[in-house]
């Protein structure tokens, strides 16, 4: 069976635990739960909420996490309205035992299936829009069983470009999409400055040496400030925890003083008791 029922899975996992013999904790069966059975809670929030609620027991029986898999059963075997409005998924009844899964969408490369089988989770490739870093994602045209449930994502095509810099060599940088010289950083500083009337060779000495900054493009100074702003918080971040070890240090060392002096004037009561206790002996003696 290559895509056998989710709540197959599932059941297969709870048997594991209760047979094994230390104790599993709530969170790491729910953890579990929650990617074996992906694609029915992405459709049904309420079954997520009710295995978030479910606790295994003293006892250490799983009935609570059964139960929860049993109302997916009924669910499935009839039919049932998606909690986001899609239309009814194909039912196990309406399918019948002898289902077997399609064949692999040319288009997009994947199969396309009910949410109560097995299937793997692809995650659609991002593409950065700008140099920020915002990302879209690209999924294909929706295309189900029924007609009702999207198709998995479509990798979306590497949209990166070599830097435009060939001379002397060909830079081996990326260019920024939003750069409008189509540049690296430090290629787009350069061709900016040359175009506005620096001698190339002092503009490349520049370039390369860090001096040209603010020459280059909006989006890629604006990279360029966030990065240097993100390193000047870090490193006064590790100044501060440098200063707080340091302060911690010279604490530990006055408590251990104070702790030192404690115990030797501690010891020079004792000794000091020892006496009188001896004096009081030997008048003792001599009545």
């Amino acid at each position: 069976m290559s895509h056998p029922p989710l709540t197959l899975l599932a059941r297969r996992y709870l048997d594991i635990v209760e047979g094994l013999k230390t104790a599993t904790a709530n969170s790491a069966i729910r953890s579990h739960l929650f990617r074996l059975l992906k694609p029915e809670l992405d459709r049904d929030e309420s079954i997520r909420n009710k295995i978030a609620a479910a606790r295994v027991p003293v006892s250490g029986n799983l009935d609570e996490f059964r139960a929860v898999l049993q109302e997916i059963d009924d669910k499935v075997k009839v039919g049932s309205t998606d909690k986001c409005g899609a239309d009814d998924q194909p039912e196990q009844e309406a399918l019948g035992p002898d289902w077997r899964p399609p064949p692999i969408n040319p288009a997009t490369g994947y199969r396309t299936l009910p949410s109560w089988v097995a299937q793997p989770y692809i995650r659609p490739t991002p593409v950065s829009t700008e140099v920020g870093g915002n990302e879209d994602f690209v999924s294909a045209a929706a295309a189900t069983l029924d007609g009702s449930r999207p198709a998995s994502p479509t990798p979306a095509t590497n949209m990166s470009s070599p830097c435009v810099s060939t001379a002397p060599t060909a830079c081996p940088s990326v260019a920024a999409m939003r750069c409008p010289t189509r540049a690296c950083l430090t290629h787009c500083r350069q061709i900016r400055a040359v175009a506005q009337g620096m001698d190339p060779n002092d503009a490349a000495a520049k370039a390369a040496s860090g001096e040209l900054e603010g020459y280059g493009c909006e989006a890629h100074e604006e990279k360029f400030a966030a990065k240097r702003l993100k390193m000047q918080e870090k490193k006064k971040a590790q100044t501060e925890a440098r200063r707080m070890k340091r302060v911690k240090n010279v604490e530990h060392k006055a408590a251990e003083r104070a702790a030192r002096v404690r115990k030797e004037e501690r010891a020079a009561r004792d000794g000091a008791k020892m006496e009188v206790d001896d004096e009081e002996a030997h008048f003792s003696m001599g009545m």
